[in-house]
């Protein structure tokens, strides 16, 4: 892929800009009891494709799903940062079945709200 100066440009800013908004909803968290990951996801989606598209399409075509890769890369690892094994122990079986009913409750929601829309 060979990209021309004004293109490069406009990738630079567009990434300069997405890790702007990122430090703001992230101080926006740190300050306000509002999850600093639901503000990031938020945030993300409002400038993406899905939300007003603030983002060039250059931006959009090429360099979008590697930086969707690496985004989810990061949570993972800072997630992973802070579980331990002792509170895997202690809290896992909890957590286990947390997620076990609201992927089930998730998934009954979806199933009975398509079945009274008519959708096979």
């Amino acid at each position: 892929m060979v990209l021309e100066s004004t293109d490069m440009h406009t990738i630079l800013l567009a990434l300069g800009g997405m890790f702007l908004l990122g430090l703001m909803a992230d101080l926006v968290g740190r300050h306000t009891p509002l999850p600093r990951v639901s503000l990031l996801l938020l945030t993300g989606l409002l400038i993406g494709p899905s939300g007003f598209s603030l983002l060039p399409e250059v931006f959009i075509e090429d360099w979008f799903p590697l930086l969707t890769h690496i985004a989810l890369s990061m949570v993972g690892f800072l997630l992973g940062q802070r579980i331990s094994i002792s509170a895997m122990r202690e809290h896992g079986r909890s957590v286990l079945w947390i997620t076990a009913g609201k992927v089930v409750g998730a998934m009954m929601t979806v199933a009975l709200c398509l079945l009274a829309l008519g959708v096979n």
